[in-house]
C-alpha cells in the first residue's frame, strides 16, 4: 500500500492557478455561469464565489437543481 497523489489519478501534473490574476479578472465584476446547477458548473460557482464578484448570475434549465445549489450556497455562506 502506498500513498496516492492527485497526479497519479490525473495522469499529468496538477495545474497551479494564478489566484492574483483570477482575482483581477473576477473580483468586483458581474459573472454569468451557464449550466450552473450541473456538476462542473456548480463547482465553478463555488470557486468563483471565493474571488468576490460584484454579482454572480447563475443560469440553468434545471430549476430544482439550481434551487438546491442556491440553498447550499446560502447554508455555507458562499
Amino acid at each position: 500500500i502506498r500513498d496516492i497523489r492527485i497526479e497519479d489519478l490525473l495522469g499529468r501534473s496538477a495545474i497551479q492557478l494564478n489566484n492574483q490574476a483570477i482575482l483581477e479578472q473576477v473580483g468586483g465584476q458581474v459573472v454569468l455561469v451557464t449550466g450552473a446547477a450541473g456538476s462542473i458548473g456548480s463547482e465553478l460557482v463555488r470557486q468563483v464565489c471565493q474571488y468576490a464578484p460584484a454579482r454572480l448570475i447563475l443560469l440553468d434549465q434545471a430549476e430544482s437543481a439550481l434551487h438546491d445549489l442556491l440553498f447550499d450556497l446560502r447554508a455555507t455562506g458562499a
